[in-house]
């Protein structure tokens, strides 16, 4: 089964509500929280239910439970990869697992909209007392419930039995795919075999962008425009708006900023698009997931974080996709087609150290 019960380890529930910030590095300091007696473990299986209401007042509804590492993988694979993974992530995300007791993030599962369990989740949350709150450090209210009745427990493995497929990574990737790795390795096997995923159907999630940024100081600005040149219309503008819309992108380097508009329109989602076809042409990239050229980060703010990274590294090209819209997310996946690195960036994010997993 893809989601089955287990004992968490939780953030006291005094200590997360009173002073939520301590909690909010657990991804580095785990281990001193623990010792110093800020966790506990459960007094049993259970499932964990997620209410999750973000800065602008949306709420999603999730549920942690176990998932079997090995039905991770390949396009038919019960739970499928969405994107690529950077080699050098994977190769420092397994170092991190084989120093580690604990499984303190959650992978994050999505499925297209499956409204009986959506309504069984925010039906139990929202007439029952949570055993858990806390707020995150992206700003979501969380609240979280353990569902330890059995016959309550049986009711939500039925309905996740029936999951509408594909099956999804959303966030994740390099942890579930470095687990698996380890799954299948027999001095590893029985730590990894199990790990913690959150299921949170796809109407309940956004998807946002990564800015896309390139380094190679051997090519001249002119040359490099001349070249996108073949792709986009180009236009320097003094002020951007974030675009929205397949077909429109932003680049900034060093001061200026130039829409981007594409030139012809092609099957492929706007970020698979420019991994197979533009990075390679103007920049010779033929492997995002290992050039060190190139990196990734949280579009965020959107504008106002691809002008910050052009002052820092002016030397730069920086690149705002359109965010990935839903429908085109699911249709590719149903195409066994899998995005670039960081084509996706899904919200509601899931803390590290709220949900614990024992390995």
């Amino acid at each position: 089964m893809l989601h089955s019960p287990f004992t968490a380890t939780l953030p006291l529930a005094g200590l997360a509500t009173e002073n939520p910030e301590q909690f909010h590095n657990a991804r580095q300091n785990f281990a001193e929280l623990l010792e110093a007696g800020y966790y506990q473990e459960m007094d049993g299986e259970a499932f964990y239910l997620l209410e999750i209401t973000g800065p602008q007042g949306a709420v999603s509804y999730g549920i942690c439970g176990l998932i079997d590492t090995l039905d991770y993988g390949g396009a038919d694979g019960l739970i499928r990869p969405h994107e690529a993974t950077l080699k050098a992530r994977e190769a420092r995300q397994k170092e991190s697992f084989l120093q580690s007791t604990h499984f303190i993030k959650p992978v994050l599962l999505t499925c297209p909209a499956y409204p009986a369990l959506q309504n069984k989740m925010v039906n139990r949350c929202q007439t029952s007392q949570p055993d858990l709150t806390f707020l995150s450090g992206e700003g979501n209210h969380i609240r979280l419930f353990a569902i330890k009745d059995p016959l309550e427990r049986a009711e939500l493995a039925a309905l996740i039995g029936n999951l509408p497929t594909p099956v999804a990574v959303a966030d994740g990737h390099h942890r579930i795919s470095t687990a698996r790795q380890l799954a299948t390795n027999a001095a590893t096997a029985e730590r990894f075999a199990r790990i913690p995923a959150v299921l949170i159907p796809a109407d309940s999630l956004v998807i946002d962008s990564y800015l896309c940024s390139i380094t190679d100081t051997t090519l001249a600005g002119e040359t490099v425009l001349g070249a996108l040149g073949e792709f986009f219309t180009i236009e320097c503008v003094q002020k951007a708006e974030r675009p929205e819309f397949a077909g429109r992108w932003l680049l900034a380097k060093g001061n200026r900023i130039y829409n981007l508009i594409v030139r012809r329109s092609d099957q492929r989602p706007g970020t698979a698009w420019f991994d197979d076809v533009v990075l390679p042409t103007v920049f010779n990239i033929t492997d995002s997931t290992s050039d060190p050229r190139w990196s990734a980060t949280p579009a965020g703010r959107g504008v106002e974080v691809m002008q910050e990274l052009a002052r820092e590294q002016p030397e730069a090209w920086h690149f705002l996709p359109p965010p990935v819209d839903m429908g085109i997310f699911f249709s590719y996946l149903q195409k066994r087609k899998i995005f670039p690195p960081k084509s996706t960036r899904f919200l509601p994010r899931i803390p590290s150290g709220l949900v614990v997993h024992s390995l």
